[in-house]
């Protein structure tokens, strides 16, 4: 017997096929992946999906995620299944408003050193030709900060 058909008989005693989504019933990865499933090939766990994505169509292009078109992380049908991005991931995310609960990014995050105000003010003098080093200065913020908030790599929630 073929590694392969080994590896398939082995992917298919765990999937659970419904009239929708094809669960994965055996183990799962990690508490911090969001219960996606897992089958060890080789000693090394990976993730179900990905191995139903290779079954079906071959390797995945490399630097290329699997991604849940239905979003249920236990899902490996096919059909439910597409190859994408890191940054075409995090765009379905955030068109499905998937952020999660730890939404904790400007004034949330307990580490901010600025406020919606702040951040405003500071943009508004950078649009008077203030510098970026002078509004670090004046805000008491790294320059990098100073540099990403006006360039809006950072706080980019606020106008």
């Amino acid at each position: 017997m073929s590694d392969r058909s080994t590896l398939e008989r082995r992917f298919w005693k765990r999937v659970h096929k419904t009239c929708g989504c094809w669960l994965w019933t055996g183990s799962r990865l990690g508490s911090h992946s969001g219960g996606y499933g897992s089958i060890n090939i080789g000693g090394t766990p990976r993730g179900a999906h990905r191995v139903s994505w290779e079954l079906h169509y071959g390797p995945i292009p490399s630097g290329m995620l699997v991604m849940h078109k239905c979003d249920t992380p236990l899902c490996v049908r096919p059909t439910h299944l597409c190859v994408g991005s890191q940054s075409e991931n995090m765009q379905d995310m955030l068109r499905k408003g998937r952020r999660g609960k730890t939404e904790n990014y400007g004034e949330r995050n307990g580490n901010s050193q600025l406020t919606v105000a702040t951040v405003v003010e500071l943009r508004r003098l950078h649009g008077l030709g203030w510098s970026a080093p002078e509004l670090a200065s004046l805000f008491s913020v790294s320059r990098s900060l100073a540099y990403q908030i006006v360039r809006r790599a950072v706080w980019r929630h606020v106008p």
